[in-house]
């Protein structure tokens, strides 16, 4: 057998709980993944991937960027636009 042993869903489930949100491959439990194509949608982020260990592909997506605040001002943005200014306590 080459390579790392497949491990079983209770040893890959504690494993992610350990690797902080990072993508896990279902197939082998490796995390190191390559983009191989990138499509950017006008609301997502699309994403194919490769694990570098078993070459198990896999589509993710990513949601847009949503800005909390305009660095430059200070100022809140919500939704709409501007909120207002952002107070010490609010950072």
């Amino acid at each position: 057998m080459k390579g790392k042993p497949h491990m079983t869903l209770a040893e890959m489930a504690a494993r992610s709980s350990t690797i902080a949100g990072r993508l896990i491959c279902s197939k082998c439990g490796c995390g190191d993944f390559r983009t191989y194509k990138t499509i950017q949608g006008q609301v997502q982020t699309f994403r194919y991937k490769i694990c570098r260990h078993c070459n198990r592909k896999m589509f993710t997506t990513q949601e847009p960027e949503k800005a909390v605040r305009d660095i430059e001002t200070d100022d809140v943005v919500d939704a709409d636009g501007i909120d207002g200014e952002m107070s010490s306590e609010s950072i």
